[in-house]
């Protein structure tokens, strides 16, 4: 990974396709809480569709939100493969140093043993392996629980508790990189996430006046609000980190 840093100079729209594009080609990646891959395979897949991915959720065929299984057109990648394991309190199975790189998108927030996530994501990541880790953040908090915007927007909920698997309170920038640094990674980029960046504003604010047309499907309204919500005011955070190369 010697040419990590410039690999991360190349720019890039969305950060969850940054440690796609530091790895290199046949790298293997484990995606805590994987349910359905959707994300590895739209962010990660797509940018390097070289990776190796390895999944972790509740069951091979099972997430805390019920039965789901992977679609058609992911398994037939070759790339991806599932393995049941709850991670809130389990040793994650992999070999110590073992990985090049872990993707942990909106996994935390759902369980109470946060730090031993962050420890078994340390200890199987090689020395100089990445950790891209995204959760609600502050912002999440902007609207109340159970405003009206959540009862269109199911897919992507307004308010951080309108998630009833939500267990734990959303960080801060500044929570997140501390307890990274707390747990030995060098945390190399963090910030808002928006899928295109804060200029595209107009658009994530024109799919939200969209979605609240009457007369679309419920599913599309849902998609338009939820996603335009979040985009708009940078509801998630992110931060990309590595694992020191003497660690």
């Amino acid at each position: 990974m010697a040419d990590i840093e410039a690999r991360l100079a190349r720019f890039t729209l969305s950060p969850r396709k940054l440690i796609a594009r530091a790895l290199p080609a046949g790298a293997t990646v484990v995606d805590v809480g994987c349910g359905d891959f959707h994300k590895t395979y739209n962010y990660l897949y797509q940018t390097n569709p070289e990776l190796r991915i390895v999944g972790l959720d509740l069951g091979v065929e099972r997430t805390q939100y019920g039965d789901s299984p992977v679609p058609d057109h992911i398994a037939a990648t070759g790339r991806f493969r599932r393995l049941a394991c709850d991670v809130s309190g389990e040793p994650l199975p992999f070999a110590d140093g073992s990985v090049q790189g872990v993707y942990c998108s909106h996994l935390i927030e759902h369980v109470t043993r946060q730090e031993h996530v962050l420890a078994e994501t340390f200890r199987i990541l090689a020395p100089g392996g990445l950790l891209y880790l995204e959760t609600p953040g502050p912002r999440s908090l902007i609207v109340k629980p159970g405003s009206w915007l959540s009862t269109i927007a199911i897919s992507n909920p307004p308010n951080h508790w309108d998630d009833p698997t939500h267990v734990s309170p959303p960080w801060s920038i500044e929570e997140l990189t501390s307890r990274l640094r707390g747990a030995g990674f060098d945390v190399l980029r963090s910030g808002y996430h928006r899928e295109a960046g804060a200029l595209l504003a107009p658009l994530y604010a024109g799919a939200m006046l969209v979605g609240l047309l009457p007369g679309l499907a419920a599913q599309t309204r849902a998609v338009l609000v939820g996603a335009g919500w979040w985009n708009l005011v940078g509801w998630p955070i992110w931060a990309l980190a590595r694992k020191p190369r003497n660690g």
